[in-house]
């Protein structure tokens, strides 16, 4: 069946899009530039509709027992993608899905889910901490104030919610629009088959954030400025759109960003903000940004905090998009931007004081606040512009403004150069930007570490940055979980060594552990975290935290004609429910109480497709064993 229609496409690759390879996006990958005119398609389904599902399965690599999402990408009359999709377990219910999700009236492309994470490596104003925002006078924003303050521009922030309630987002929350779709708001799809989700009828909590990470990124674009409270925004006139797809883990599905980019367009952004990574190409956020670019809506994305470099990194690398790498405060790329040809401009990302949740304000590295710089830029140049600016003429405009770093000319550690916030607004309004404030420094400088300050007693000097080594914070039962802690100096960037960290281990169900830890010579803390239940680890007195998701192991441990033997870890007098696959649903039929040693068995059952499950419980979430058959 061929479905057509017009859209702004992501390039000619999008119709050779498959699970196993990463798309060839040739303006990306010869590092030119990303320049979205004249890519207008007629887009028609893509391989994976066409591939057999059992090869999809293995190119994706999915193991006997992964539990995986397989979503199906469907385009509407005017060029809308939507999204539908099934969580399974194990390569034969997902190859099962795969040929369901072929078979989909007017579906264009069909893939496993990727996994996504936030991006975080772990003018004068009466603000009491605005002289501590390097990143601000560094990019002239302050100075681009002059001309534009992102005056009734929309700038949707895609990750963890936003905490509103902070007094410095006060009238800085679009009204009565937010979006909330993370994995806990699915758990009532749970063995649902494909069910599109209608948007309308989600809870509606983006305006919490449990995490935090959302709240910072909200706090760099658009914080009140001249209130007398905490800090400034890039772009304090500017409306922040909160657009919840990560849970309180900082954990995400590449499926759930390409709705929540869709919503917000719909809703009327004017810039979608992107400070999140994937590692492969994800064909429904390709979609959902096609569909941005078509209707005018600038995105502007991390470049990832893998170090890396050469190995494009997503979505960044999509063009139309703008990857934004970061920088310290010698204009140096830092120790964890990756470098790719995805790479557009480089802005501040290293220890940028912003907004946490609880009225709190918190030191953060990482790519997803550069990008946020840029957002915050870009809220300034959508006003400036008389709200007309496209996202082809922004990108050209970003990259001719920008300070030239590094290697002359572009490069892919600092794409075009430092973001000049005063430079870019003055090119489309059309003013001097040589007279407004600000100290953009081209090229790394060189000499003593900045000056030391003094600082309000409240101002923390030394910022404690996490990485967690793990693929993902859903983790299964009595997993060990390594742990690193850098400690480095705020005011100099050194690191810092014999300090002391205390790392505070909550565990649901269990008592609290406290672990003193030491830095070493480089700076780092070392631990591991057993995973029992759900775990709150907690550095000190800082407010940083990690959440971890405790997943039961249940197995079928035998299944012979109607009879079947369930093992589940930690599942001593836990409910095991017994569902049969019922007009594309899984039904409970019966329902046993497992052993003390975590073992159920279950006879007399009739013909059709079974499966074991656990529901979630205040220590452990849900989990579903694959599907077998009874005959």
């Amino acid at each position: 069946m061929k479905f057509s229609t017009t859209v702004r496409a992501v390039g000619a690759a999008f119709a050779a899009l498959s699970l196993a390879t990463l798309p060839s996006v040739p303006n990306a990958v010869a590092g030119e530039s990303h320049d979205v005119a004249g890519v207008v398609q007629h887009l028609e389904p893509t391989g994976s509709v066409e591939t057999a599902p059992d090869d999809l399965v293995s190119d994706a690599g999915v193991g006997r027992k992964d539990e995986v999402r397989v979503v199906a990408v469907t385009l509407g009359e005017d060029g809308a993608p939507s999204f539908a999709a099934n969580e399974v377990r194990g390569a034969a219910a997902a190859t099962e899905a795969v040929e369901e999700a072929q078979d989909l009236e007017g579906v264009v492309a069909v893939e496993i889910d990727s996994p996504v994470t936030i991006a975080d490596y772990a003018g004068a104003t009466n603000d009491p901490f605005f002289d501590d925002q390097w990143g601000l006078s560094r990019t002239r924003l302050p100075g681009a104030w002059n001309v534009s303050t992102g005056d009734k521009v929309k700038v949707a922030v895609v990750d963890t919610g936003i905490d509103i309630s902070h007094p410095d987002l006060v009238g800085r929350v679009t009204d009565g629009a937010e979006f909330d779709y993370t994995k806990a708001d699915r758990d009532a799809d749970q063995g649902a088959g494909f069910l599109p989700v209608d948007d309308e009828d989600l809870p509606g909590k983006g305006w919490e954030d449990p995490h935090g990470h959302g709240t910072h990124v909200a706090g760099i674009i658009a914080a009140n400025v001249n209130n007398g409270l905490q800090i400034a925004g890039g772009a304090p006139g500017a409306a922040v759109m909160p657009v919840k797809v990560f849970d309180e883990n900082g954990a995400g599905a590449s499926s759930d960003v390409a709705r929540g980019i869709v919503w917000a367009v719909n809703n009327g952004a004017d810039v979608v903000n992107l400070s999140l990574t994937m590692d492969r190409a994800a064909a429904s956020v390709e979609a959902a940004i096609a569909y941005a670019v078509e209707r005018n809506v600038i995105v502007v994305a991390a470049a990832a905090n893998t170090a890396s470099n050469g190995q494009l990194k997503y979505p960044s690398a999509y063009p139309g998009v703008i990857g934004v790498a970061a920088t310290d405060k010698k204009n140096a790329r830092t120790t964890f931007s990756s470098a790719h040809s995805g790479v557009d401009v480089a802005a501040p990302g290293s220890f940028i004081l912003s907004l946490w949740p609880s009225h709190r304000r918190q030191s953060v590295s990482g790519t997803s606040q550069a990008a946020a710089f840029v957002s915050a830029a870009a809220a300034l140049a959508v006003e400036a512009n008389g709200g007309s600016l496209t996202p082809a003429a922004f990108e050209r405009t970003i990259k001719k403004s920008s300070k030239d770093l590094g290697v002359k000319g572009r490069d892919d550690e600092f794409g075009y150069g430092l973001l000049d916030a005063a430079a870019l607004v003055c090119d489309v309004a059309s003013c001097d930007a040589s007279k407004l404030p600000g100290d953009v420094l081209v090229g790394p400088t060189s000499g003593e570490p900045e000056t030391e300050k003094e600082t309000p007693a409240s101002v923390v000097t030394r910022s404690l940055m996490t990485v967690f080594e793990a693929y993902s914070h859903r983790v299964a039962h009595n997993t060990s979980v390594p742990l690193r802690v850098w400690v480095t100096d705020t005011n100099t960037g050194a690191s810092v060594a014999n300090e002391d960290v205390l790392v505070v281990i909550e565990r649901a169900g269990k008592s609290t552990i406290r672990r003193a830890l030491k830095t070493n010579k480089k700076g780092v803390a070392k631990a591991s975290v057993r995973v029992r239940s759900h775990t709150v680890v907690r550095l000190g007195e800082t407010g940083l935290k990690v959440r971890f998701t405790a997943v039961p192991n249940l197995k079928v441990v035998s299944h012979t004609k109607k009879k079947a033997a369930i093992k589940v870890s930690a599942g001593a007098q836990r409910k095991i429910e017994f569902q049969k696959r019922v007009n594309g649903r899984w039904k409970t039929r019966k329902v046993v109480t497992a052993s003390k040693a975590g073992k159920a068995n279950v006879s007399s059952l009739p013909a059709g497709k079974w499966r074991a499950y656990v529901a979630k419980s205040d220590t452990h979430a849900a989990k579903a064993t694959g599907w077998w058959r009874v005959r």
